[in-house]
C-alpha cells in the first residue's frame, strides 16, 4: 500500500496516571505511527508478499466482514456492533454507541474475549456430540475451531490465552482428568510468562488472569457451598426415592416443595404434576440467577482496583447489568455465526 502520511514516534499524554500508550504499542512491536488526511489517495501496488497462511486467515476474516455488511446493509449500528462483537473489527464503533456500556461496566461484551472462545467452541462441541461424532474427534475439532477463531479475530492476547486454556482442558479430558480452573490457569500463566516475562505488567494479562482466578478461587467454591443443595433439590422433584440420596437440607427442601405443589393443586385444581414441573423450572431459574449474581459480584470486586488504576472507572451497576448483558452476548455469538454461515438476517 502506498500513500502520503506523517510518520512519528508514539508518545504519551503527560497527565498523572495517564495510560502508557507508547509502551502498549511497543508490546506489539509497533514503534512508529502514521497519520493521513481522510481524502488521501491510497494506491495498491502490484505483486504479493507476506505469509500465505496469514493471507488465508485474512481472506476468511474479510469474507465474514463482507457477509455482515451485506446482511445489515443500510444499518450502520447493527453492522458496526455485530462486526465488533463477532470478529473484533471495532473501527466502526461510535463513542455514543458504547458510552452506556462503559458506564455500566459491560463494555467487555463488545470486545473479543476468552468468553467468545468458550461459547463458540462449546457450542461446536455440543453440536458435534449431538451429531454422534466420536468424542475424541469432537474435542479435536473444537480445539481447532477455537484456534481458527483466535486467528480470524486478530490474535488478540485474551483470545489466544483462552484458546490455549481450552486446548489444555481438552487434553485433560482426553486423559480422563478433571479440569480444575486454578490448575489450568497456573499452567497457562507459567507458559506465557516463560515465553514473555514482560506480560506480567500488562493490564490485559493482569485483568484476564485475575478475573479467572477470582472465579476459580472464590466464585466457584462460594456457588457450590451456597447453591449446590438447591440445584440438587430441583432435579426430578416428583421422584420421592431421590430424597434418600440427597443431603438432609436438600431432602427437606424437596419435601416442602412437593407439599407446596399439593396445597396449590387443592386451591387451584391444577394437576399436581404441572405445578411440580413449574416449581422445578422456577428453582432452576432461581439457582441460575443466583449463580450469575455471585459470579458478577466476585468479578467486580476482584477487578475494582485494577479498573480504577488503569481506566479510572468503577461501575457499581456492573453487578446487575451483567446479569442481562452476559447471557445475551453469549447467545449472540453462536446465533451471529449462524447468520454469517447461512446468510439469514
Amino acid at each position: 500500500m502506498e500513500f502520503d502520511a506523517r510518520v512519528r514516534r508514539p508518545r504519551n499524554y503527560r497527565n498523572p496516571g495517564a495510560f502508557d500508550y507508547a509502551r502498549y504499542l511497543a508490546r506489539q512491536q509497533i514503534y512508529w505511527t502514521a497519520s493521513a488526511r481522510a481524502d488521501t489517495p491510497i494506491k495498491t501496488l502490484p505483486g504479493e508478499c507476506g505469509s500465505r497462511l496469514q493471507a488465508a486467515i485474512f481472506a476468511l476474516r474479510t469474507a465474514a466482514l463482507e457477509r455482515i455488511e451485506r446482511l445489515y446493509a443500510g444499518d450502520e449500528y447493527a453492522a458496526g456492533m455485530t462486526e465488533a462483537i463477532l470478529i473484533g473489527e471495532s473501527h466502526k464503533l461510535e463513542k455514543v454507541w458504547t458510552e452506556q456500556f462503559r458506564r455500566t461496566g459491560t463494555y467487555h461484551a463488545l470486545v473479543i474475549s476468552g468468553m467468545h472462545i468458550i461459547v463458540l467452541a462449546g457450542t461446536l462441541l455440543f453440536l458435534l456430540r449431538v451429531c454422534m461424532v466420536n468424542e475424541m474427534l469432537a474435542l479435536l475439532i473444537a480445539a481447532v475451531g477455537a484456534w481458527v477463531y483466535a486467528a480470524v479475530s486478530g490474535w488478540s492476547a485474551p483470545v489466544v490465552r483462552a484458546a490455549a486454556g481450552f486446548t489444555l482442558y481438552l487434553v485433560g479430558r482426553y486423559f480422563y482428568r478433571r479440569g480444575r480452573v486454578l490448575n489450568l490457569l497456573s499452567a497457562i500463566a507459567i507458559v506465557y510468562l516463560a515465553w514473555d516475562p514482560g506480560q506480567l505488567f500488562d493490564a490485559s494479562f493482569q485483568l484476564s488472569f485475575l478475573c479467572v482466578a477470582a472465579i476459580g478461587a472464590f466464585a466457584a467454591p462460594l456457588t457450590e457451598w451456597a447453591l449446590a443443595r438447591y440445584r440438587d433439590a430441583g432435579r426430578d422433584l416428583a421422584d420421592r426415592g431421590r430424597d434418600r440420596k440427597s443431603e438432609p437440607t436438600a431432602a427437606e427442601f424437596r419435601i416442602e416443595m412437593r407439599l407446596l405443589a399439593e396445597t396449590a393443586a387443592l386451591w387451584t385444581l391444577i394437576p399436581e404434576r404441572y405445578l411440580i414441573a413449574m416449581l422445578q423450572t422456577a428453582i432452576r431459574f432461581g439457582v441460575w440467577v443466583a449463580e450469575m449474581a455471585i459470579l458478577s459480584s466476585v468479578i467486580q470486586l476482584a477487578l475494582a482496583l485494577p479498573m480504577a488504576i488503569y481506566f479510572h472507572r468503577l461501575s457499581i451497576t456492573g453487578v446487575t447489568a451483567n446479569l442481562a448483558v452476559v447471557p445475551l452476548m453469549n447467545a449472540l455469538v453462536p446465533i451471529g455465526f449462524a447468520a454469517i454461515f447461512t446468510g439469514w438476517r
